[in-house]
């Protein structure tokens, strides 16, 4: 059964109270049939031909008030399971029709990539890492980062490795630490800036970036990530400034 307003599309279903109004409606209309019918036969059949026998006729009224009780509660009851039945197919029907919508879409678009979520794994422990108060030295997370830039691969690792030594040399307060999985530079716990590779997500080059954190400021607007497709000497200066002004 499908349950729609009155000129709806497919995908309109009544609200439960509208359901539930009908119902009860129509268990009043048929109550006020039971009664107006009893009431014709009471006047009609009983009370003329029972008016020497007035118990007779009380008889009768009893029986038929009874049975007048009875059909109400009847329609109450069957009422109640009505409405009950109809909200059923109504929340089935929805829950079908999200379940399909939802099936469409995940069809088209996924909310992730394969790399985005292996990054904020990456990150997860990062953080779990954090949590159960690890004693790491900067040592070790120097460790860390050289690692994870010796998976890369080329020119990604080059490039990683060159900028890993502009930005210790020109910056020696930040601190080399993992950061999605991404080899970063933090202040006092803070990323500063990260290099992330073209093939991190699979971009078409690969970027130096920098947080908020960063001390780049300059008038109303100014660039907060820039694109690597190599690395040159000047390029190399252009970075240990940059650096050495965000972390300042």
């Amino acid at each position: 059964m499908t349950i729609q307003s009155p000129g709806a599309g497919s995908n309109s279903v009544e609200s439960g109270w509208l359901i539930a109004l009908k119902v009860i409606v129509r268990a009043v209309l048929g109550s006020a049939a039971l009664l107006i019918t009893g009431l014709a036969y009471l006047y009609a059949y009983v009370m003329p031909a029972n008016e020497e026998d007035p118990d007779a006729v009380v008889a009768q009224v009893a029986g038929l008030s009874l049975a007048l009780f009875l059909g109400t509660v009847v329609a109450i009851m069957v009422g109640r399971y009505k409405v009950t039945w109809l909200l059923y197919q109504r929340d089935a029907r929805r829950k079908g029709s999200g379940m399909k919508d939802t099936g469409k879409s995940g069809e088209t678009t996924k909310a992730f990539t394969d790399e985005e979520r292996a990054a904020m794994k990456e990150r997860a422990r990062e953080v779990k890492t954090a949590r159960r108060g690890s004693r790491a030295s900067k040592a070790d997370e120097e460790s860390d980062v050289l690692a994870k830039i010796a998976e890369m691969p080329e020119p990604d690792r080059s490039m990683a490795e060159r900028l890993h030594a502009v930005i210790k040399s020109s910056a020696p307060t930040l601190s080399p630490k993992l950061w999605y999985g991404m080899p970063a530079y933090a202040k006092d716990g803070k990323v500063v800036c990260f290099f992330q590779s073209a093939e991190k997500f699979k971009s078409r080059y690969a970027t130096l970036g920098f947080n908020d954190i960063a001390n780049l400021d300059e008038g109303t607007m100014w660039p907060t990530a820039f694109a690597l497709a190599e690395l040159t000497a000047a390029d190399e200066a252009r970075i240990g400034a940059l650096v050495q002004k965000a972390a300042s």
